[in-house]
Formats: structure tokens, sequence, C-alpha cells
């Protein structure tokens, strides 16, 4: 098995185009179970005359000092999308050990408070996976193996982890999901692909009441980190860490007003809403200040029976007034060949930005 690292930068929650950086990982510490010979020799005369040497030897096993820690890769939230499927968190998962263990991989959401970058927990994501790097391209791909564990992760080696999770379509601009993963010190992992694999069991430490067998290998838990937000503690064969999904959505807002234009007795002055009057209707679209950029924005209006549209009287992104209508300022004249399908008067939009409000305007008579 190659021993490397991918260290990965900071990218998109679903595709990571970078080539990762190859490093090659050196054990940690004097491998468990080498045995460790001490030999002392006495020399010593007799009578002037030197005598053979006296020799005596001492051999022990080191024992198995099991150390891992788990960080994320990610230095703010992962920016996802209400209803967005595959999103992705990246760990790196490093065996500080001074042998070649495996590891357990479990990830679970945070219940609530502080977040791992800035502000709340406040929504758990659905379909919750965990994927390990081993199409050896950077960033999560349909080519990287689901597992539950790592198998033989040699000592100073580092493995990429991915948690891929769907965000629910409910949630809002600004909702924050905490993923976090925890890695535990195991054995008996049934090798996958690569790194990846399934199965295995917890390790336990050698309890300390033991008497250290110089014939034996004992098992120490040595780990020194602990993420308190994630329930880990010290030395306890296993360690977690934390990433985070904001919601960065739209904010889209429509208001329709309506107002009497005319009527065929007092024209454009006091009119009524009588048959043969005009009224003109004013739609207006706003993105809040401060939500993500919403696409493909396409308002579509079916007039009722009881009204008749009037040719040519669509007006696109005009100023509006404020209380009730659309200016014929600072926009332009649709076309009825472009904005009006029978009985139904629409506009594409196209992308409407934070901050921005667009306006359709149009007029119809009553039947």
């Amino acid at each position: 098995m190659t021993r490397t690292t991918q260290w990965l930068g900071t990218g998109s929650a679903l595709a990571l185009a970078f080539a990762p950086t190859l490093a090659v990982a050196a054990p940690v510490g004097t491998a468990s179970g080498l045995d460790i010979t001490n030999t002392v020799s006495v020399s010593y005369s007799v009578g002037g005359v030197a005598q053979t040497a006296v020799t005596a030897s001492d051999v022990f096993k080191v024992d198995r000092k099991i150390d891992l820690v788990v960080t994320t890769q990610e230095s703010a939230a992962v920016s996802v999308s209400p209803g967005q499927t595959n999103a992705v968190t990246r760990f790196l998962v490093t065996n500080n050990s001074n042998a070649t263990i495996d590891f357990l991989l479990a990830a679970t959401q945070q219940a609530g408070g502080a977040a791992k970058f800035t502000g709340n927990d406040d929504f758990n994501a659905n379909n919750v996976r965990i994927f390990v790097e081993t199409n050896g391209t950077a960033g999560w791909q349909a080519g990287d193996t689901q597992a539950t564990s790592l198998a033989a992760v040699a000592s100073g080696d580092s493995v990429t982890v991915y948690v891929v999770s769907d965000v629910p379509l409910s949630q809002v601009n600004g909702d924050i999901a905490t993923m976090i993963l925890t890695a535990t010190a195991a054995s008996g992992v049934t090798a996958a692909t690569g790194y990846a694999g399934t199965g295995g069991t917890a390790l336990a430490q050698t309890p300390t009441a033991t008497v250290n067998g110089k014939a034996t290998v004992e098992t120490v838990f040595a780990d020194a980190q602990a993420e308190t937000a994630t329930g880990d503690g010290l030395r306890d064969g296993k360690h977690a860490a934390r990433a985070d999904y904001r919601v960065s959505s739209a904010a889209l807002a429509v208001a329709k007003y309506s107002r009497i234009f005319s009527d065929p007795f007092s024209g454009s002055s006091s009119p009524r809403a009588i048959p043969g009057a005009v009224v003109e209707y004013c739609i207006v679209i706003s993105n809040a200040a401060g939500a993500a950029v919403a696409d493909s924005v396409i308002a579509s209006d079916a007039i009722p029976a009881t009204l008749t549209y009037v040719a040519n009287s669509v007006y696109l992104n005009g100023a509006f007034n404020g209380t009730d209508g659309c200016a014929a300022t600072g926009g332009t004249a649709g076309t009825d060949g472009a904005n009006v399908s029978g009985s139904t008067v629409s506009n594409n939009f196209g992308s409407v930005a934070a901050g921005v409000t667009r306006t359709l305007r149009f007029r119809a008579t009553i039947n």
C-alpha cells in the first residue's frame, strides 16, 4: 500500500478541482513489538591476566502506543443550498501510533450549541455517509469508496475522509448543521479498497493493574488531544473533529399590486373598477440583502377570464413607486411575442442577485 498524505485546500462542497500534495509518511516512534536488547559486559583480570569478559543481556518488547488525531480540512463553513445532495465536508485521520492499526469511523451530528466556526447548529442533514479517498483524485468523487472503517493505517500515515450528506429543502439562508467525524482505534477491519474497510472492533487498553510483561505487547492509549464539543476526551483511544454546513439560499419575496388606470366614463380622473375599466398590475420581485443569487427567476401571471389583456402593455424592471404601482421609468418595454402566451403574462428575469429588485407591469380590461 502506498503511504501518502493528501492535504486538500479549501474548495466547493461538490467539486474540488485541485491536485493533492503527496508526502512520504514516516513512522512515529519505535515500532510496537520490537525487541529491545541491552547487553552489559564486565571485564576483569586475575593475577594480571585478562579473563574472558562476563556478559548479561536484558530483552523486552516495545508496547503499543495508541495515538491518533482527526482534523477538519475546512477553514470555514461549507456553503450549501436548500435541497442540495452530496454536500461534502473533509477530514484528515492521522495515525500517530507506533504501530499499524485500524480505525472505526462514525459520522454524527451536533445537537445544537455553538457551531465549529461561527453561529449555532440548528438543523440536521439527511442521508449522512462516509467516504474514503481511494480514486487518486483530490476531492470527493463518485469513485471514492464508501466505508465505515479504515484498514491497516501505517504509523505516521494520514487518510482523507469525506462526510457526505443531503440538505433538506426546507432549510433557509444562514441555517447551520455541524458534522462530527470520530475515529476510534480498532482491529479486525476488513479491507475493501485502499484504506477503506468495513467492520472491526475497538481496541481496549491494557488494564493499569496488569503487570508489564517483558515478552508481551501491552496497549496504551496516549491520545493527548480532546474535542470537548464532541464528547471526546483524553487517552480514550479515539479522536473527533467538527465541520459545518451553512445554508446560502436566495430569499425571494414577491408582491403584486393593482390600481385602476381608467374607466369609460371618468377616464383617468377618479376611475372606478367597472366593466370597461383598465386595471394596471405591478409585480415586484426582490432578493434580500445577504442572500444567495437566485437563478432562473420566472414570473408567470395567468389573467382570469373576467379580464382581457391590453396589447403591448408589458413593461419590465421599471421603478416601483413604493405603494401600488410600477413606473414607466428605468426599465424597458416588453413584447407580446416574448411575454404573452394566450392569457398568461410572463418574464424570465434570469439571475437576481442579493439586494436586487425586478418588476413586471401590464394592463388588462375588466370584461
